[in-house]
């Protein structure tokens, strides 16, 4: 099986995502890097190699997506910690639409993911 096929047949959960982030944001802040994403997964997933890959690789895409401001409304602006206030569907569409690996970055179809984010939003209120 690909590498590909590997990462996009993990399943992960939004609650998962979750947990990581808040996970990296405890590190101090010279720990954040590859590195100590690195080992803070390795410790989160041992003997899961590729549910851990497949958790960062979403996680970076899901950043690709926010930090190009085409997510309006689902996302607020970053905090001086570098952290953002996210909506729930955006954790949820980042769990489950298959990421795309092309030559030189591994990302989320933007159309594809805010029709994620769209079908996994509820609405408020009653018509």
């Amino acid at each position: 099986m690909s590498i590909e096929n590997r990462i996009n047949s993990e399943i992960i959960s939004h609650l998962e995502l979750i947990e990581v982030t808040e996970e990296i944001h405890k590190l101090p802040k010279e720990d954040r890097d590859f590195e100590g994403r690195a080992l803070l997964l390795i410790k989160m997933f041992s003997g899961e190699p590729d549910k851990a890959m497949a958790i960062d690789l979403r996680l970076k895409a899901m950043s690709k997506i926010i930090d190009s401001n085409e997510l309006p409304g689902w996302a607020m602006p970053k905090q001086p910690d570098g952290s953002r206030v996210v909506s729930e569907p955006v954790w949820q569409a980042a769990a489950e639409e298959p990421l795309v690996f092309l030559e030189k970055e591994i990302i989320f179809d933007k159309q594809k993911f805010l029709d994620r984010i769209l079908s996994c939003a509820e609405p408020e209120g009653v018509a």
